[in-house]
């Protein structure tokens, strides 16, 4: 969430234009994008999209819980993270996740049960593919419900009590 660029929010945003294009029930679809970057130049991308009004930059919180509990899906295609906690946390939060395959908490991400995970250089129709999937409100509360209990199995406590379980058996 540090870096716009890494983070391929351009992608994120010409998805979610894409989505509204073709929506014809007309969802309202916003996009809430939280850390910092350059706003100027995404907003402007945002601007030449024609989506400048459902964009709305947060810029950095200690309080994402917030962000999390207002939002129905995260989306992060980023070039390269390696875990990716805030995954973890949308997940735990009970929202359906869109992140690329270089991601890697994408091992907690099952297709089309929990999320969608997109190919290492994801194109616009794929995100808005994935997007639209998820704009179903049926489909989406299922999902949700997947991913809290996916999370709930990769908790920090839960993790904690594996490798405390570990530990004798390697401490022989």
């Amino acid at each position: 969430s540090m870096n716009f660029e890494l983070k391929r929010l351009d992608l994120a945003l010409k998805g979610i234009a894409d989505v509204i294009s073709r929506d014809k029930r007309k969802t309202i679809v916003k996009l809430l994008v939280v850390g910092k970057g350059d706003v100027k130049r995404f907003g402007g991308l945002a601007g030449d999209l024609g989506i400048s009004d459902r964009v709305i930059f947060t810029g950095v919180t200690r309080e994402v819980e917030k962000y999390y509990m207002a939002a129905d899906i995260f989306i992060m295609p980023s070039r390269l993270d390696t875990f990716g906690l805030v995954v973890l946390e949308a997940m735990a939060a009970g929202l359906r996740v869109i992140i690329s395959s270089s991601v890697g908490a994408r091992d907690l991400v099952e297709p089309g049960v929990n999320g969608f995970v997109l190919s290492e250089d994801p194109s616009i129709s794929e995100i808005a593919t994935s997007l639209s999937s998820l704009l179903e409100p049926e489909k989406r509360k299922l999902m949700g419900e997947n991913g809290k209990k996916v999370a709930c199995l990769h908790s920090w406590d839960k993790t904690a009590d594996r490798v405390a379980d570990l530990y004798p058996q390697i401490a022989v």
